[in-house]
């Protein structure tokens, strides 16, 4: 996955800068992220952002703390490699072992939307990359796709949700432009995923949370000792644009732009494809 080095980056570093200064991944990756007191400043500072980076799409991710690496940069990798940043996962037989439950979870999948004669099933058959799209995204098992949204809303709800700490963080990723449901780019090493393009309507969840995932172009699959990966290959920080840190308690309490509850970004009752995954889940585990 290529780094956004070779292009000009406009972030804003700490609590120091109030406007965009020129910077570059590794320097945004090693700071402590810019504090905002609400979601109205963290909305205007990103404008400025989007503004300067107009060459590209800003994603947003929400998360209650910022993961870093043994030399203290942010770490931001699928959950199939993620456990430990000292760890070269993705070599070893944790991988393995979580490689081969992520096809028995496909394959269960797959049984169970053939069995529920979903819209477009044929669609969902052929391509193995909508399947691991439901799978991460329902969290039934690890993969090598991460959550993103293009809602900066959304993403601050989600690191707030269930969140008893004073500080919770959002991570903005920089993606080339976005077209159709499935968006290749082999320069920059990415593929990103449109979830309302190709879940089923019944699957409320992505729809509720303009959810999309990004992951590596191409997909890697096995590991060959012969081609070792180079370490930090697999990590979406090489994407980073800029990082904020905020108070959950106290960052939502202007009425203009209340937080999202968990029953509306997740509205599992209601949700059938949530049924479905539920279902598959049961029945990895009892494999």
């Amino acid at each position: 996955m290529e780094p956004l080095n070779f292009h000009e980056i406009w972030t804003i570093y700490d609590d120091g800068h109030s406007m965009p200064v020129t910077g570059t991944v590794a320097e945004i990756r090693a700071s402590k992220g810019c504090t905002v007191t609400s979601f109205v400043e963290l909305a205007k500072k990103v404008s400025h952002l989007q503004f300067q980076n107009w060459g590209y799409v800003l994603f947003f991710r929400g998360q209650r703390q910022d993961y870093r690496t043994f030399k203290g940069k942010t770490n931001l990798e699928a959950s199939i490699f993620r456990e430990n940043p000292y760890e070269k996962l993705y070599t070893g037989s944790k991988y393995s072992k979580r490689l081969e439950r992520l096809k028995n979870a496909d394959s269960i999948l797959l049984e169970e939307l053939k069995a529920r004669r979903l819209p477009h099933f044929e669609r969902l058959k052929r391509h193995l990359i909508l399947r691991l799209s439901i799978l991460q995204h329902y969290e039934i098992v690890a993969t090598n796709l991460l959550d993103v949204t293009l809602s900066l809303r959304i993403a601050a709800s989600f690191a707030s949700l269930e969140n008893k700490s004073e500080e919770a963080y959002i991570l903005v990723l920089g993606v080339p432009n976005i077209s159709g449901a499935i968006t290749v780019s082999a320069d920059e090493g990415l593929q990103i995923i449109r979830l309302s393009s190709i879940c089923p309507p019944c699957a409320l969840r992505p729809h509720f949370q303009e959810g999309y995932l990004v992951g590596e172009y191409p997909e890697f699959r096995e590991y060959d000792p012969s081609s070792p990966v180079p370490s930090g290959e697999f990590d979406f920080a090489n994407k980073l644009i800029a990082k904020f840190r905020f108070n959950p308690k106290t960052f939502w309490k202007q009425d203009a732009f209340p937080l999202i509850g968990r029953d509306t970004l997740m509205p599992d009752i209601d949700d059938p494809m949530f049924e479905l995954t539920q279902k598959v889940k049961t029945k990895l585990e009892n494999n």
